[in-house]
């Protein structure tokens, strides 16, 4: 199977805020590309029931089905090495981004909670601190208790919903944007990116593609397209960069247009909530406020630290920090002049800020920190393999 890289947005974290809407995912982004759950929503899912499925090298994979909203995977991961005699073990929280209609997954990855216990016992302990069992009952589920994490999930698909009709017609002027601009490129990367669209796109359209109403999908086949074909050689990252210049003021205008969008559908929505879920939304929503100011999140899409990037094979390369740093200014300014902030000093302030959107496919990667938050990504299928006449 074919491995799909994930980098950070070329959409003004559109498209991520997007994924996390129509994939109904239990956390939240801000305006930096910052994925982060509430601790209110961590806390019930530390305490949520866990069926073991499988153990590989130190990490076991358990699922919950308990609350009827689909299946949900969680992972603890073990490391014996002791501090003052303790070991540690750490419960993620692994959620499926379906793309292109199923065409590839992007799982995203994040810590919910960590245990630490001595060594000789801290295998069993972690299970029952995190509720994992061995096998399915049928024990009646409190749901009381898992208030935030439903209304979060049933909150996030009713606003996608609320506001999926009006996409295509935003999406539509977009891909066009983007395509005149490669045409008129003339590039040898944007040849590229156009012959590797248009094959693909032959390839898989019959089963994973409809052109009246996946205009959504189309861009995101051609972000495929442009992230697989982006400095491949110093010829293609030049071309790269003056395609990312072009587009910038669709991806402005995008931007805008869609948080526009998005909060008008958040206000329809949230209108037609009970009283106890319109509350724990509000109390979502004002958390995602702090967070945006400076709070503690995890980077949705690759992060910029001065530390390695490894691929899913393994292969390690270094990044060229400075040049990546400009691009990452420069479309941080455009995000936040969308949303009407002022972050004229985002060097300053934010060093390791995520790879920007119009200018960010710096590296076809998947990025580890020391932290091991990563963004793991598999193509689930490759079918047999037409036109950029979108």
């Amino acid at each position: 199977m074919e491995k799909i890289r994930k980098i950070a947005s070329m959409d003004g974290f559109v498209s991520e805020k997007l994924d996390i809407l129509a994939n109904g995912m239990v956390g939240n982004i801000d305006s930096f590309g910052n994925y982060y759950i509430s601790d209110k929503i961590k806390q019930e899912l530390l305490t949520l029931k866990k069926v073991k499925k499988s153990v590989y090298n130190n990490s076991a994979m358990c699922v919950s089905n308990e609350l009827g909203i689909g299946e949900m995977v969680f992972e603890i991961k073990y490391d014996k090495k002791t501090v003052d005699g303790l070991a540690t073990s750490r419960l993620y929280l692994h959620e499926n981004v379906y793309k292109i209609n199923g065409y590839y997954i992007n799982t995203i990855r994040t810590l919910i909670a960590e245990y630490k216990a001595p060594v000789d016992d801290y295998l069993d302990k972690s299970f029952e601190y995190y509720n994992v069992v061995l096998d399915e009952d049928n024990a009646e589920l409190d749901q009381d208790k898992y208030k935030y994490l439903m209304a979060r999930k049933h909150y996030a698909m009713a606003v996608f919903k609320k506001i999926s009709a009006q996409l295509n017609e935003m999406f539509d002027k977009f891909i066009k944007f983007k395509i005149k601009c490669l045409k008129e490129l003339n590039s040898a990367f944007s040849k590229a990116v156009i012959n590797t669209y248009n094959s693909e796109k032959k390839s898989i359209e019959e089963r994973f593609l409809d052109e009246n109403q996946d205009v959504v999908a189309y861009n995101e086949l051609l972000d495929k397209a442009i992230e697989d074909n982006y400095a491949i050689t110093e010829e293609f990252q030049i071309g790269g960069d003056k395609y990312f210049h072009a587009v910038e003021p669709a991806i402005e205008r995008l931007a805008i247009d869609y948080d526009e969008l998005e909060t008008k559908g958040k206000a329809e929505v949230a209108k037609s909530l009970p009283k106890e879920d319109s509350k724990i939304i509000s109390e979502l929503e004002e958390e995602q406020k702090s967070v945006t100011k400076g709070g503690s999140a995890q980077k949705y899409g690759m992060v910029l630290n001065d530390t390695i990037i490894a691929d899913a094979s393994g292969v390690v390369s270094q990044p060229d920090i400075n040049k990546m740093r400009d691009k990452i200014n420069n479309i941080g300014k455009i995000i936040a002049k969308s949303e009407g902030r002022n972050i004229s000093n985002i060097t300053k302030q934010n060093k390791t800020a995520p790879i920007s959107t119009t200018s960010n496919p710096l590296n076809k990667s998947i990025k580890k920190s020391t932290s091991d938050k990563i963004v793991k990504n598999e193509a689930n299928a490759t079918i047999e393999q037409d036109g950029m006449d979108r």
